[in-house]
């Protein structure tokens, strides 16, 4: 019988054993405590470049496990700017749970949902999965001044080699536009290395829309 550990293909090593490498989920520890020898603290404190290894193999999800605590009042720069990132990470979390709009994860792309929060950070009310005729719009802002659909172009999407898609999607764009919808598309890759551009363009389009 293969065993789980088996057919997960658990590797487990430190920071040193996945240099260029990746995996898609990373279980992390930075071994951090408020007892921890002199020695150890020196030797986390002097190799910032293996934390940074460590926290950025993962490909789709990372725990770390340890004393946040601890860590937050360690004394090590990198250690202690992680810690505190990751409590206001939740803080902004908590927020979020009672004020979050429920989306239908089987329609939703990964990127829709936190542009859709960053979008309400900036004062905006975007509405997720906008119905219009036969359309669902990615996320639809609707005022009394103007109608702005809000499209995220996945890569896979959009490069059939026949370009269907493409066609698909600029016969939808008038159809919309005909209705009296102004139509803003980014890709994904905007939307994740460059939201709060992205943001900005949003609210630009609206202002032009509106002088």
């Amino acid at each position: 019988m293969i065993s789980y550990i088996e057919r997960s293909a658990l590797i487990i090593d430190t920071a040193h054993g996945f240099q260029g490498d990746e995996r898609d989920v990373i279980i992390f520890s930075p071994c951090v405590g408020s007892s921890m020898p002199r020695g150890a603290q020196y030797f986390i404190a002097s190799t910032g470049n293996l934390f940074n290894v460590a926290i950025t193999r993962a490909r789709s999800l990372l725990h770390v496990i340890g004393n946040i605590n601890a860590c937050f009042n360690c004394g090590i720069p990198h250690i202690s700017e992680f810690a505190s990132y990751v409590m206001n990470l939740n803080k902004e979390t908590e927020k979020k749970v009672h004020h979050r709009v429920q989306f239908d994860d089987s329609k939703v792309g990964p990127y829709e949902e936190p542009f859709h929060d960053a979008l309400v950070a900036a004062g905006l009310k975007p509405i997720p999965q906008y119905p219009v005729n036969q359309y669902r719009l990615d996320l639809a802002i609707v005022s009394d001044g103007y109608k702005m659909d809000i499209e995220i172009d996945g890569e896979y999407y959009h490069k059939e080699w026949d370009g269907s898609r493409c066609r698909e999607d600029f016969i939808r764009d008038l159809r919309l536009q005909a209705l009296g919808w102004h139509v803003k598309r980014f890709w994904v890759y905007q939307i994740r290395d460059q939201q709060g551009k992205c943001v900005q363009e949003v609210l630009d389009l609206i202002k032009s829309i509106n002088k």
